[in-house]
């Protein structure tokens, strides 16, 4: 069973209002499901959207 947990930011997360899609994978063949989602909308408005 694969779980998931909460990363700080730091780690390359960021909040993103705009995902469009999501898929889950073992993409680095390590035996383990990752996340890859797809976003937009970069304003550059904030330090954080751009």
């Amino acid at each position: 069973m694969t779980t998931f947990q909460r990363v700080p930011s730091a780690k390359g997360g960021v909040n993103a209002n705009w995902a469009w899609s999501v898929a889950l994978a073992d993409f680095d063949l390590d035996g383990g499901l990752e996340e890859f989602c797809a976003n937009g909308i970069i304003t550059g408005e904030t330090p954080a959207d751009t």
